[in-house]
């Protein structure tokens, strides 16, 4: 049995991997020294599917996940968001492959009110239409499942990224107070994801709202990181233009009825995840 993990360049697929034996795994991406094998969505037709055997497990992380992207070029993104992961998806299922693919919370759309994975989706901007189109294309097959990711918390993430950047050259960081959403931790996303290949099939659902408990601003979470980090960074609270929120809910408020469940713990908090990552 084989991991296989499509999308291996970003931040998630590398926290993954450190948690693996490479032995098991092998990593697919455009960029040849990020993987085991390039691959690209877009010719999905020239794709070789022999390394993929019956009952391996597909990490599917590929995608143009800007929202800015999916809004400005639409066709390219759509050709890779849904035409090439949709035809490499049927094809891997085909081949008796188990497939967990990663979503997001904007599939639920902009509303105040809690989502779980019962609730209606009402998908908020092109990237959510996109994710939400192969999620409904294959829901019904029970070697796919779901993973509809908030924003997912690690010192290697944009905004901390940013903070630090600010905080190594002594700049005043500018915070919006908006953008709400249920943060959660990497390790815990890692941690999902290995528990399911451990369980796959003893799940009747195909979805997962990956999700922390405690909905969090971006001045929230600034505020935990002036208290763990650096309690001298300099920043000051403004609102996202109109262009910004365009692709982009204000607010997305998930529950998950299945995480802790498949975590066997509760989600780590965030100001115990911000120690966890900086000591």
């Amino acid at each position: 049995m084989k991991i296989h993990v499509l999308g291996s360049n970003g931040y998630i697929a590398k926290r993954f991997l450190e948690h693996l034996d490479r032995k098991e795994v092998l990593t697919y991406s455009r960029y040849k020294k990020y993987s085991d094998v390039v691959f690209d969505i877009e010719k999905y037709d020239e794709f070789n599917y022999d390394n993929f055997k019956i009952g391996d497990y597909v990490i599917f992380l590929a995608a143009i996940s800007s929202p800015d992207e999916c809004n400005k070029n639409y066709e390219y993104a759509y050709n890779i968001n849904v035409i090439g992961t949709k035809n490499i998806i049927k094809k891997l299922l085909d081949k008796g492959c188990r497939i967990l693919f990663f979503s997001s919370d904007v599939v639920y759309g902009d509303d105040s009110c809690i989502f779980d994975e019962n609730s209606t989706s009402n998908p908020f901007g092109n990237y959510g239409r996109m994710k939400y189109e192969i999620e409904e294309m294959f829901k019904k097959y029970i070697n796919f499942k779901v993973f509809r990711l908030s924003y997912v918390f690690s010192k290697d993430d944009k905004f901390i990224q940013y903070l630090l950047n600010c905080s190594k050259n002594n700049i005043t960081a500018d915070v919006y107070d908006s953008l709400y959403r249920n943060v959660v931790y990497i390790d815990d996303v890692i941690c999902g994801i290995i528990n399911l290949i451990k369980t796959f099939d003893r799940w009747d659902n195909y979805l997962f709202n990956i999700c922390g408990s405690d909905l969090l601003s971006r001045k929230n979470l600034v505020e935990i990181y002036t208290e763990v980090v650096d309690i001298n960074l300099k920043y000051n609270v403004s609102k996202p233009s109109e262009s910004f929120l365009l692709n982009r809910p204000k607010s997305i408020n998930v529950k998950s009825i299945y995480f802790e469940k498949l975590l066997g713990r509760t989600s780590t908090k965030i100001k115990d995840a911000m120690i966890k990552e900086f000591f």
